[in-house]
């Protein structure tokens, strides 16, 4: 009876923090996610089996969209090995082909961490002269600064902090792509009537039930009637797609593409009807 009880004060606590302050509440529950993310990871031998990749591949991005590039040594808030083996989002990988495909005037990337799209996107895109990196995170933000001077693409990414609906307004100028991933932020900036430019750009959101249940229903919605939606659910990674972490024990290589999310993951990627 008082562990019901201390429940629910629990969850008392935490619907005044999302009513009073959503953006604090998003921040405190990725925290968690992330923490339990690294304590898995830990027992897993993480650590480990990153050293041993690296002692033999070294830095460079094996796989994937972004293969050739020179990576940093780690990541801010998400799983940094599979990146280095080419596995990481892999069910995002035909529709970055075909963003990489088109030809856009401008590309903002909320919540981009330490860049793995931003700079990966910087490299491919020819076309784009700029690509803006908002992160809330200083860590984070220079990471990115220091992954874009890696691979030689500074000059084309612009990186900035807090994006909020009139930044993001003033940001989008032409034909746009809008990559978003801000632990369940995404249903106070994603919203046509503030952000006007959005009913024609292409939208690549990670849509974050976990944090607000509801999201994906809520998003689709809103853009159901100006854009096509092709949902993207997560997949379980086949070791044997991966020849470069065939040297591994069989347990350590599916540790080796592991995301260690704390549950199934969706994305949309929406495009403007009109087009």
């Amino acid at each position: 009876m008082r562990r019901a009880g201390e429940v629910l004060v629990k969850n008392q606590i935490k619907a005044v923090l999302r009513a009073i302050a959503p953006k604090r509440y998003d921040a405190l529950m990725a925290t968690r996610i992330n923490r339990h993310g690294q304590k898995v990871m830990a027992k897993q031998g993480i650590p480990a089996i990153t050293s041993a990749f690296v002692q033999r591949y070294g830095f460079t991005v094996l796989g994937g969209p972004f293969a050739g590039m020179v990576y940093i040594t780690e990541s801010a808030g998400s799983s940094f090995l599979p990146k280095l083996v080419g596995s990481y989002e892999c069910e995002l990988y035909g529709v970055l082909e075909q963003i990489l495909a088109s030809s856009y005037d401008t590309v903002a990337d909320v919540g981009s961490a330490e860049g793995y799209y931003v700079v990966g996107l910087a490299m491919r895109m020819q076309t784009t002269p700029k690509i803006y990196a908002f992160d809330i995170n200083h860590e984070a933000r220079e990471l990115c600064r220091s992954l874009a001077k890696k691979n030689k693409v500074e000059q084309k990414i612009i990186i900035a902090g807090f994006c909020d609906a009139a930044m993001l307004q003033k940001t989008l100028q032409g034909h746009s792509l809008v990559i978003c991933d801000c632990e369940g932020y995404e249903t106070e900036l994603l919203q046509p009537s503030t952000v006007p430019a959005l009913a024609t750009s292409d939208i690549l959101v990670e849509l974050h039930d976990i944090l607000k249940p509801g999201i994906t229903q809520v998003i689709t919605d809103r853009f159901r009637q100006s854009h096509n939606i092709l949902m993207l659910d997560s997949v379980e990674r086949d070791p044997a797609d991966y020849p470069a972490i065939h040297f591994l024990p069989p347990e350590q290589q599916r540790a080796a593409v592991s995301e260690f999310r704390n549950g199934p993951q969706q994305w949309a990627f929406m495009t403007p009807r009109n087009k």
